[in-house]
């Protein structure tokens, strides 16, 4: 478990959040829901691998779940801890506003353990993938993964099972999606959902040799010139 010592309060009308992370951790993510499997008004945060956070995120009775981006520079998973809740908060405030999902989708190609999403962007940026082999993103039937694309044009959402149906959501996290958060909160758009994903086949080997087919070895055929 990559988050520790949680803390949740509500400070201000604000939600005041306190946390212990290992080093390794690229970021840091904070869902927020008003149910505990995270799929009514959810609302996504990265933030950098800090330890405390005051999130104005409006009046309700939520739920907050903690995550710590594990992985490389380019590619990795968010691996979540810990959740706490309901935080009750009162206040005028009205919820924090969604941001539109953005990022162009060409077109789609299954690939070996994977689905190929082509953007043709060609400047770098993050992109978060959701998958699950159920009909909704719900806490604990969802992968979170994220990937880097470096200006191929392209995303691989990972880990997809040939034989399973999939539902994928593509999102990224703004304004700035070219470099993990250094010293703002960035917010996970609305993302596109895309649904019956399959990866594509494993290739098969298959030997074509007749039963009835004399099959030499190497020293076999050298002897045989020799002679």
């Amino acid at each position: 478990m990559s988050i520790y010592g949680v803390e949740c309060s509500v400070q201000d009308e604000k939600l005041a959040l306190q946390w212990l992370v290992f080093a390794q951790a690229r970021a840091v993510s904070i869902c927020v829901a008003n149910n505990s499997e995270f799929t009514e008004n959810m609302r996504h945060f990265v933030l950098p691998p800090v330890t405390s956070a005051l999130l104005d995120i409006g009046g309700g009775s939520w739920y907050v779940r903690f995550g710590a981006w594990t992985g490389t520079l380019t590619h990795g998973s968010i691996d979540w801890a810990l959740t706490c809740g309901p935080i009750v908060i009162t206040t005028a405030n009205s919820m924090v506003p969604t941001i539109p999902f953005t990022l162009p989708i060409l077109h789609k190609q299954p690939i070996r353990s994977a689905m190929r999403i082509y953007t043709g962007i060609l400047t770098p940026y993050y992109v978060l993938f959701e998958s699950a082999e159920t009909h909704m993103f719900s806490a604990q039937s969802t992968t979170h993964r994220y990937i880097l694309d470096n200006g191929r044009g392209f995303v691989d959402c990972e880990g997809l099972e040939y034989n399973s149906s999939y539902i994928i959501r593509i999102s990224r996290f703004g304004p700035d999606c070219s470099q993990f958060p250094t010293d703002t909160i960035q917010q996970v758009d609305t993302g596109r959902v895309l649904y019956g994903i399959r990866a594509s086949r494993p290739l098969r080997y298959i030997d074509t040799i007749p039963d009835n087919e004399t099959v030499y070895d190497e020293k076999t055929i050298r002897s045989m010139r020799l002679t």
